[in-house]
């Protein structure tokens, strides 16, 4: 009998290098976990825990940065003239890369047959392998986030909660590379 059902929970922190990110990950996971039990509750991890609500993603937002001489950081991401571009051609290489390299990532980021029953039409789940500013059922969205250069960066909605971060991080990770490697050829 479950008398208390919360679709999904939403935890966000501040940008990390991919090794970070993984660690931040499983403590928060394993937080919940704790928290939820202390409290008599059940948690799990799972992507489509129950047929008809909205499933659970690990929504993955990557950028990247480079630190200049002078000491300061620059987003590769975000365009010379922002009026003009949306986004730097790096940053569209590697989002190009992520989608070419999709069928390689697809078993690090989605490696359960519960992965496959979140990714249903209706539920803003990434059912198409596109990329958008707005559609939320987009593998991949490119955030509306304000003006700030340090805040360009591209969504990868595909992995689902059970992944192991470490796994999915590194695939995304060259990929991207890949996209950003063929663009500058």
């Amino acid at each position: 009998h479950m008398t208390h059902v919360c679709e999904q929970l939403e935890i966000d922190w501040r940008f990390a290098d991919a090794l970070q990110a993984a660690d931040n990950e499983l403590f928060v996971r394993t937080i919940v976990r704790e928290v939820f039990r202390s409290m008599g509750l059940e948690v799990n991890f799972k992507a489509k825990p129950m047929i008809g609500l909205a499933g659970n993603g690990e929504h993955t937002h990557i950028g990247m940065a480079a630190i200049t001489k002078d000491g300061k950081l620059h987003n590769l991401f975000t365009a010379d003239d922002q009026k003009k571009d949306f986004m730097s051609s790096i940053g569209y290489g590697a989002l190009m890369g992520l989608l070419k390299n999709y069928e390689v990532i697809n078993p690090f980021v989605s490696a359960t047959n519960d992965s496959l029953n979140r990714l249903k039409p209706g539920f803003e789940a990434p059912v198409n392998l596109v990329y958008s500013a707005r559609n939320r059922s987009a593998a991949i969205r490119i955030p509306l986030a304000g003006t700030s250069p340090a805040a360009k960066r591209i969504e990868f909605r595909a992995p689902d909660p059970s992944c192991n971060p470490f796994l999915a991080f590194s695939a995304q990770l060259m990929a991207g590379l890949d996209g950003i490697l063929n663009h500058i050829e």
